[in-house]
């Protein structure tokens, strides 16, 4: 028996009218335009509208400067206190009117508009200031327990698709931490001014030379203890120095060297870490504020079985997965193969992302979304959050607005169903 599943909208596509033209702007940088809080009220209560099913989750994304200042040399994390009370004043707009909100963190939206301690940060630096990014946002939320904020946070999403990357830079300043960008024009009509990608990524290992030379000496002690055949004459000198990681696999269908299989251990080690050090601070800061039980931590990934690996084993109390057609035929199986590759330990599942991008011509809408409800069934699948680009679907380009109208038809009627 199929479960019925939750039916939400990612509303980080939003298109605001901003002196005459049109941007997108993150959710919560909306509320700081001249008409913002009127425009995000009437998105919010869109989504509750027959249009859009109703929608009962909406996934919004808090960016750095959201909660966090901007300014300082890096090594303290400042708390942006107005910016802080704009964030809950948007979240509050949205549980307002029934919307349960997965809260995702730590984003950067334009890569020309980066907080000046990230441009050159080490690892460690970035690390600090998730965690005071956290620990901010979740005790600002938790505190609000007596509105209606706290019981409607859905997820703390800890950051979307962070990105360990296997070849490092040659150095700091050639680390670029915000990647992940897609041109706009995509999507909307042409903008008065500058014309910016958006930035969905975010880099956490320019120091991988450095991690990983530490990896090594922990888990092997010495230079004889290295079981890589490449490296078995390996001589102290070349111990004592910083290692450089193994190259990549070229082929899918080549097996890893003993190197690159340590390495990528090496990398899930770091995802692991990061996710741990970032649930302790969200999960402590809201029990040491409210009485309420804290939000499941969730991360949201593109690639299921490869990035949740790391997340396994009680990091995180969801499994939040990315699914979007591949374009060669039937995506059920694509959709399965994905789900089939979490963990099955019985943890809820999130389809967190979805939308008819690169859909199979042969492919109609009404078989994509159930091949996504068939496909939920084989995990404990919850939810299916779709995209939202705004009231307004005058401001998107063809052929997206007709086939965002039509998908939105389709998940509307399934909301509705029975």
């Amino acid at each position: 028996v199929r479960c019925k599943l939750d039916v939400g909208y990612n509303a980080d596509w939003l298109m605001y009218p901003d002196d005459g033209g049109v941007r997108v702007l993150l959710t919560t940088e909306i509320i700081t335009r001249n008409g913002g809080a009127d425009y995000l009220a009437r998105q919010f209560a869109a989504l509750r509208s027959a249009t859009y099913g109703p929608a009962t989750v909406v996934r919004l994304f808090v960016q750095w400067r959201d909660v966090l200042r901007d300014d300082g040399d890096g090594h303290i994390a400042l708390v942006n206190t107005t910016a802080l009370a704009n964030t809950l004043q948007v979240l509050e707009m949205a549980s307002r009117v029934g919307l349960k909100v997965i809260v995702t963190g730590m984003q950067q939206r334009y890569r020309e508009e980066q907080p000046r301690w990230l441009r050159g940060a080490t690892d460690d630096i970035v690390i600090e200031h998730g965690i005071a990014f956290w620990h901010a946002l979740s005790a600002a939320i938790a505190g609000r327990s007596s509105s209606s904020i706290a019981r409607h946070i859905a997820a703390f999403d800890l950051q979307n698709e962070p990105n360990f990357r296997w070849t490092p830079p040659s150095s700091l300043l050639q680390c670029e931490r915000v990647v992940g960008c897609l041109p706009p024009l995509n999507f909307t009509l042409p903008t008065r001014g500058t014309r910016r990608a958006l930035c969905y990524d975010s880099v956490h290992n320019c120091n991988t030379q450095k991690s990983w030379t530490t990896w090594v000496h922990r888990r092997y002690g010495s230079a004889m203890a290295v079981p890589w055949p490449d490296w078995r004459s390996m001589s102290n000198d070349t111990w004592q120095s910083p290692l450089v990681p193994p190259e990549p696999r070229l082929l899918s269908t080549k097996p890893l060297t003993y190197r690159q299989r340590d390495y990528r251990d090496h990398l899930t080690d770091l995802r692991r870490q990061w996710a741990l050090k970032l649930r302790h601070v969200a999960v402590n800061a809201w029990t040491a504020t409210s009485s309420l039980p804290p939000p499941p931590i969730t991360i949201g990934v593109l690639f299921a079985g490869e990035n949740v690996h790391a997340y396994d084993g009680g990091v995180l109390d969801s499994y939040a997965v990315h699914l979007y057609p591949r374009g060669n035929g039937a995506p059920q199986r694509f959709f399965e193969m994905q789900l089939r590759s979490l963990p099955d330990d019985g943890r809820p599942v999130l389809i967190e992302e979805c939308f008819p991008l690169n859909l199979a011509p042969n492919v109609t809408l009404t078989q994509l979304l159930d091949a996504y409800v068939r496909a939920a069934a084989v995990r404990n699948t919850t939810a299916l959050v779709s995209q939202y680009f705004g009231d307004d679907v005058a401001l998107l380009l063809e052929p997206v607005r007709s086939t965002y109208e039509k998908w939105n038809a389709v998940l509307a009627a399934y909301a509705a169903s029975a």
